[in-house]
């Protein structure tokens, strides 16, 4: 998906049942981790492990592809 931010604005710290990469497609924004902050500019991108709390926040108008792998289980 797509996640468009304006500066200053944040999403709630999620946790994802998949892996999940961001990448920054415009803009800046960080990336709030257990480890700290990462920010990230055009074509960074970041892996998360599943169910791996995180936080967005834009420093600048931003835009985002975010992707998450989920894993079926068997039956």
């Amino acid at each position: 998906m797509r996640v468009v931010l304006t500066a200053g604005r944040a999403l709630p710290p999620p946790k994802v049942p998949g892996e999940v990469t961001i990448q920054c497609i415009e803009g800046s924004f960080d990336v709030t981790l257990a480890t700290g902050p990462v920010r990230l500019s055009p074509g960074q991108l970041v892996l998360l492990a599943p169910n791996e709390m995180h936080g967005v926040s834009a420093t600048t108008d931003c835009s985002a592809l975010v992707t998450i792998a989920l894993v079926r289980t068997a039956r």
